[in-house]
């Protein structure tokens, strides 16, 4: 995947959440993969959201509490990853605790990223040479 995809990509996903933060699906202070393991309408988690809604369940099922997590344990489990999250576990674990951590969110209002929240996703454009446009709808 290119550069370029991989970053509307990444957008389109935190756009889920930037929209209406209930849909994080927090359990605690870990997400879920799922949202089906907490019988909330939601696509799950951010890293969630890439994954089939079989391999999404099955990550919580198995306690996938991270991506690293994840990655290790996806083959033995049957858990079936996209070739990019193998790729770029280090932007992945950087966007799950973006989504996990509440002070990245703006929850009094339901929606929009905090400037806590949006300092960092400006830190990831930056860092993986980002597309910034993909993202300006939330910052």
């Amino acid at each position: 995947m290119t550069n370029e995809k991989l970053s509307k990509k990444i957008a389109d996903a935190l756009m889920y959440y930037v929209n209406d933060t209930d849909k994080r699906c927090i359990d605690g202070t870990l997400c879920k993969y799922s949202g089906k393991s907490l019988n909330i309408r939601t696509k799950g988690c951010l890293i969630g959201q890439f994954l089939t809604p079989k391999d999404r369940y099955r990550a919580d099922e198995v306690g996938a509490e991270d991506v690293h997590n994840l990655i290790k344990i996806a083959e033995s489990e049957d858990i079936n990853l996209p070739k990019f999250i193998y790729n770029n576990p280090s932007l992945m674990s950087s966007l799950q605790a973006i989504h996990d951590n509440s002070d990245n969110w703006n929850l009094k209002k339901k929606q929009g990223l905090s400037k806590s929240g949006k300092a960092r996703i400006n830190n990831i454009i930056i860092r993986e040479g980002f597309n910034g446009d993909h993202f300006k709808q939330m910052l």
